[in-house]
């Protein structure tokens, strides 16, 4: 598994051959890649490859890969990127590839924010709230307590704040 992450980075900057792409490396590797060693692969992605790298690859290893229970390896993976901005990639990959609702992604991350207490693990799940956008829905008072609870970062405390603005700015317009 090192071995493809150091050559991942390495073709970034110097590729293989002219017509190297990492989606289609990703491709290959899903092809390849035995099922159990799948998931490893996501969560290392995340962990260890900068965000556009990371999403190039993983957007061809999932329409090859057999990942088991994919929506819960990304969720788990929206705690412990390498870049913050990864996030949202990540919230991308789980709508369009799980076809998890806004409301479902934002359940998820104040669960896990209410028992955060390290701070970036706190900063990436609220980055996490605020990049769903649009209508927090039923989350909206559990964002609301979590505001409240005063053992937020400053960071964290923002992204949820911008959130609820968005999500009455979406009320408002109607488009929730």
């Amino acid at each position: 598994m090192t071995n493809l992450m150091e050559d991942l980075i390495a073709y970034d900057t110097t590729p293989p051959d002219e017509g190297y792409s990492p989606l289609e490396f990703g491709e290959r590797v899903g092809r390849e890649l035995p099922a159990e060693l799948a998931r490893q692969l996501v969560v290392q992605c995340w962990a260890s490859l900068p965000g556009s790298l990371a999403e190039s690859f993983l957007e061809g290893f999932f329409e090859t890969a057999n990942i088991a229970n994919l929506p819960s390896v990304l969720l788990g993976c929206l705690s412990s990127t390498r870049e913050i901005s990864s996030v949202c990639s990540i919230v991308g990959f789980l709508r369009t590839e799980c076809e998890m609702t806004s409301v479902e992604i934002i359940r998820y991350s104040a669960d896990k924010l209410s028992g955060a207490m390290d701070g970036e693990t706190q900063n990436r799940l609220a980055y996490t709230i605020q990049s769903v956008g649009g209508c927090l829905g039923s989350e909206a008072e559990r964002i609301a307590e979590l505001l409240a609870s005063g053992r937020l970062t400053d960071y964290a405390r923002s992204c949820l704040e911008e959130a609820c603005r968005l999500s009455e700015k979406s009320k408002v317009s109607g488009t929730d």
